[in-house]
């Protein structure tokens, strides 16, 4: 993998003394032992480690069968190997190659294993957590040595910054609407015809029940837009050319020594090829997953959506009359002013003064939701005209970011146009009157969210 971190020798010193002065045992904190018992605790327990990883089943370095990680049996004594392998080097190179694998996991990948997303891996432990984490992985195949432990404090810090602000975003989701919309085989997303949750579902396709604890709400979100962006390992389609010259793709389920069946569409149809007809074959990088929910679903859909997966359980927890506690590490507020980003692959929003009010009687808000929904296929995403149907449009759309044209149109002019269409304002007449499907609030709020495209309102 390209982008190699390197820890500034400063910090890593401060990192060593602190970790030979508290976690070595030398001044009553937990001895090698201990702490590689607490590690153990932790890789079977809160880090989830064994939903991809395997300690005793062998797997590439150990003859057995990998899962979506590597088979770790060994890792304490390829340690440093590993580490050479991916650039590090030094005395400890290998506890800083473990450290580094555990909060950055996209930095080191492994021959035969996909990249993983950048994920906050695991979930919510402490720093202290990953030392253990790693004292525990130094003893599959080698000594612990804690000594040797650095924790970089400003990785963990921007991860746990990034993790937070991910989870306020998505706070403003509706986990049970995201539950209806996953749990209904006939509807728009139908995720139960190939996912299962709790134990409910199909599992054609990954089980999402403990998708939260490895996996971020960005990585989430992502995956529903654009679902052949990261495939999970396992899961990756086989497309097979017969001596027909004909095409057979689906997800292996079976294969013996004469035949490959084949999963070929979401209701479990299979199909069976002889391995004697078989003149090519290779894996393919189109996931099974629909790749078009980004226009199937509105935005609004699938923040409910990626809600649902965070906060299911609590949500099971409340007998589905609401969730009780927020997800995560420490409490989320449920601040308005940090509303849903539907620039739906810039998940964050980065300029929060966009939220505030634009006018005493909209709210810019609620406008971003009517906006994500009703106005983005001609206007776009970012409102600067270039919807996905412009090109079809003899008029093209306004762009609501030109500041030197919108400052000079009074709110009430743009409260008009908006209502009465562009038909009955010398404008496009594509432009419907939006004045009888929204009330006059909403109004307010889309001029309110519009205002906020092209000025900083304060």
């Amino acid at each position: 993998m390209t982008g190699t971190p390197h820890l500034r020798p400063g910090l890593f010193l401060v990192a060593v003394v602190l970790t030979l002065v508290v976690g070595c045992g030398n001044d009553g904190g937990p001895s090698p032992q201990e702490s590689a018992q607490k590690g153990r605790e932790i890789f079977d327990g809160t880090g989830n480690c064994t939903l991809c990883h395997t300690v005793d089943g062998g797997g590439a370095d150990g003859g057995g069968v990998d899962r979506r990680g590597p088979d770790l049996s060994k890792i304490g004594g390829l340690a440093a190997g590993r580490a050479e392998l991916f650039g590090l080097s030094g005395a400890h190179a290998g506890s800083r190659y473990l450290t580094r694998s555990i909060i950055r996991p996209s930095d080191d990948v492994v021959e035969g294993h996909n990249p993983m997303p950048e994920s906050w891996l695991p979930s919510g432990l402490s720093d202290d957590d990953i030392r253990d984490l790693v004292v525990y992985l130094q003893t599959l195949g080698g000594e612990p040595d804690p000594t040797t432990i650095a924790v970089p404090r400003a990785w963990t810090a921007a991860k746990r910054q990034d993790y937070g602000r991910e989870l306020e975003l998505f706070a403003f989701g509706d986990p049970q609407k995201g539950q209806a919309l996953f749990a209904d085989p006939k509807g728009t997303a139908g995720c139960i015809k190939c996912h299962a949750i709790d134990g409910v579902g199909e599992d054609v396709c990954p089980d999402l029940s403990s998708v939260r604890r490895v996996q971020r709400p960005g990585y989430l979100l992502q995956s529903i837009l654009d679902s052949s962006a990261f495939i999970v390992h396992g899961y990756q389609q086989l497309m097979i050319w017969d001596d027909a010259g004909l095409l057979h793709m689906g997800l292996p389920t079976a294969e013996d020594e004469d035949t490959i069946t084949l999963v070929i569409d979401d209701d479990g149809n299979t199909d069976v090829v002889k391995r004697e007809s078989i003149d090519e074959q290779r894996p393919s990088d189109v996931s099974r997953m629909p790749g078009n929910f980004g226009e199937l679903l509105t935005a609004e859909q699938v923040m409910d959506l990626v809600a649902y997966l965070l906060r299911h359980d609590e949500l099971a927890a409340s007998d589905g009359s609401g969730v009780t506690a927020a997800v995560g590490p420490g409490a989320v507020e449920t601040d308005p002013a940090a509303g849903p980003s539907f620039h739906v692959f810039d998940a964050v929003a980065k300029d929060r003064e966009l939220y505030r009010m634009a006018l005493e009687h909209g709210d810019p808000v609620g406008g971003r939701r009517l906006y994500a929904h009703y106005c983005v296929m001609c206007h776009g995403e970012t409102g600067t005209g270039d919807g996905w149907n412009a090109v079809n449009l003899e008029t093209k759309p306004a762009n609501h970011t030109d500041d030197r044209r919108l400052s000079k149109t009074e709110d009430r002019l743009l409260h008009g146009v908006v209502a009465r269409g562009g038909m009955n304002t010398g404008r496009s007449f594509l432009m419907p009157p939006w004045g009888g499907t929204f009330t006059d609030r909403e109004l307010w709020d889309l001029v309110a969210y519009i205002r906020t495209l092209h000025a900083d309102v304060k």
